[in-house]
């Protein structure tokens, strides 16, 4: 499951008490601005000592979930979920303070504070078993606490017993609220679960399904010509036959390199590459394979830029793309081949292994596009917008694999006015005198 590590069960928490800087801005603000007009209405330097306790305690914890204070997890885990309580406490001890005094507006602040708490365990969404646990404890804590404080104000026992019984059965609510919330947290976690194994076999079904169709296609066009062969008299008809033999064989070995492509463990071998040279080549050979009706338009942002790549795999990477481009637009229109300096982690996925800087290679087109329902789908091997029997439905996850391979990623997406945008994301090679990193597979 998700949190079964003690790795994952600290990441919760890091993400439950710190994954939004929003909510981690407000959270300290308030505590800010709260202490400051409390201390200004009542000159008690209690409130400036609480504020500096929290802060320091909460930001051990920070520093606990992001650094490794031990090399066993379990016990970093332990010391994590010690600090979470520990900062718990620290910022309940302002509320209950308030909540000791007799003054009506300082009680509200008080009981606000404690409501806060209570939001703050609530908004987490995903639960793990000891949070609920800790959680739990902190608000039988608070109402422990507020039963001692608030002792002297009772009306004799008949009111203590009151507020025993209330206490006990608001905190017995509580737990099976916070416990509640744990159990649909684990069920919607195991439907998850559950949909991505069906998706995976829907994939390798459909992986599989594609192979046996595409190899079957093949085979049955080289043993037919092999078959014809044998029964022609004739040199040329004969001739003939085995150059469609050796063709469908040709096109074979092509899906067995998009195989290894899209599964990533084809055999790169990454040189520096430069946009000045890489479009120079690119347009000469796309200017013989594309249809007449085609323009076509390659231009380095930077003619200066190197890209780490394998040579032989990029120019067929960028051919793939151009041709798909050219079945968009059925054999008229305009194809764009640019590349452009990217210098910042774009938010895609799967996100490049290399960080930034990055060649982006953009091939576009001005035809009709894509539906967007079918956008997320065109890297998944064997999916294809093409009619049956005019493609495998490899190209696009193939590109995907060298990309990822090549320790970059890609970007599909529609242009805003018609079209279909591929970016290939590809690391910039090392400046001079420094080594070229091997990529996985070279």
């Amino acid at each position: 499951m998700q949190h079964d590590t003690p790795e994952a069960r600290i990441e919760h928490l890091r993400k439950a008490d710190f994954g939004s800087v929003p909510e981690m801005a407000l959270r300290y603000s308030l505590a800010l601005a709260c202490a400051a007009l409390l201390y200004l209405a009542t000159s008690d330097w209690f409130f400036i000592q609480w504020l500096l306790v929290y802060l320091v305690v909460d930001s051990l914890f920070a520093a606990t979930l992001i650094c490794r204070i031990t090399a066993n997890p379990n016990r970093q885990y332990a010391l994590c979920l010690a600090l979470y309580n520990l900062a718990a406490l620290s910022f309940v001890s302002g509320p209950l303070y308030l909540l000791a005094v007799q003054d009506t507006a300082l009680v509200l602040v008080g009981a606000l504070g404690l409501v806060a708490l209570l939001l703050n365990n609530f908004h987490k969404g995903e639960m793990i078993r000891e949070v609920v646990y800790s959680d739990a404890a902190q608000f039988t804590f608070v109402a422990a606490a507020l039963i001692v404080l608030l002792y002297p104000n009772f009306g004799g026992t008949y009111q203590f017993m009151a507020a025993v019984v209330t206490a006990i059965g608001v905190t017995i609510y509580y737990y099976l609220a916070l416990m509640g919330q744990l159990s649909r947290s684990q069920a919607l976690r195991a439907a998850q679960h559950r949909y991505a194994q069906s998706q995976k076999a829907r994939a390798l079904n459909q992986f599989v399904g594609g192979v046996a169709h595409d190899f079957n296609n093949i085979l049955t066009a080289v043993i037919g010509n092999l078959e014809l062969h044998g029964a022609l008299s004739d040199e040329k008809e004969r001739a003939q036959v085995i150059r469609q033999a050796h063709e469908a064989a040709h096109r074979a070995a092509m899906t067995v390199r998009q195989l290894l492509a899209t599964s990533g463990r084809a055999r790169l071998r990454p040189a520096p590459i430069s946009a000045a040279a890489l479009h120079d080549q690119m347009h000469a050979l796309l200017r013989d394979l594309l249809s007449p009706g085609i323009t076509l338009a390659s231009e380095p942002g930077d003619r200066d830029l190197k890209v780490l790549a394998d040579h032989d795999m990029l120019e067929t990477v960028l051919v793939q793309l151009c041709l798909n481009a050219q079945d968009a637009l059925q054999g008229r229109g305009r194809i764009w081949l640019r590349s452009a300096h990217v210098d910042t982690l774009p938010d895609i996925d799967p996100r490049p292994e290399a960080p930034p800087p990055y060649m982006a290679i953009i091939v576009e087109d001005n035809g009709p596009g894509v539906p967007p329902n079918a956008l997320p789908m065109l890297t998944e091997p064997f999916f294809t917008t093409k009619p049956l029997g005019q493609g495998p439905g490899l190209g696009l996850s193939a590109v995907l694999g060298f990309a990822r391979q090549s320790q970059g990623s890609l970007m599909v997406e529609n242009r805003p006015k018609g079209g279909l945008r591929v970016t290939l994301l590809l690391p910039l090679a090392k400046k001079a005198g420094e080594t070229p990193a091997q990529l996985p597979g070279s």
